[in-house]
């Protein structure tokens, strides 16, 4: 049974420069459920000026897979932190690892015209929301047998889609 209340919550995820402090977000990817179905959005993000290059972990590259010099040509961090915005306002964010998507989304959206006030709770609570026991089980099950291809807009339309399927039971 669909439960339009699964319509408030965003999933949210980035891939980075690395883990450190001073690490910056390379790619955000935005999912929610509208109508009843998926909607994804994402982006590559050309660092910001004031991001230290000195982030830039190989190993994490290797992870995502996103070179470097493929972020030069990728919309500059303040266009895409407006559009951020403005998907996310009003929203209820999730993360599967919110301390750090938190922190790159904090980075991000300060490179956008108009600051916002940020939360991001824990994918998991969203889960908790609006899903039945059995739900609960059949959203897991489906997490388990979709792989998390370690990038923003396929990671955060997992949940999504996890969310939405536990909503049939």
């Amino acid at each position: 049974m669909y439960r339009e209340d699964a319509e408030q919550f965003v999933f949210i995820d980035f891939e980075a420069s690395g883990l450190g402090p001073q690490s910056w977000p390379v790619e955000i990817g935005l999912s929610w459920i509208e109508d009843a179905a998926v909607r994804t959005w994402s982006s590559l993000i050309c660092p910001a000026a004031s991001w230290s290059m000195e982030a830039w972990d190989p190993v994490s590259a290797r992870v995502h897979g996103i070179p470097l010099d493929q972020l030069a040509d990728a919309p500059d961090a303040g266009k895409i932190a407006a559009e951020a915005a403005k998907l996310i306002s009003g929203k209820t964010i999730c993360s599967d690892a919110p301390k750090h998507d938190e922190k790159w989304a904090r980075r991000l959206l300060l490179e956008g015209a108009q600051p916002i006030s940020l939360r991001i709770f824990d994918i998991y609570s969203a889960f908790e929301h609006v899903l039945s026991d059995a739900g609960m089980d059949q959203a897991y099950e489906k997490l388990a047998r979709l792989p998390a291809p370690h990038r923003a807009g396929p990671d955060a339309e997992r949940y999504a889609r996890a969310l939405l399927h536990g909503l049939k039971y």
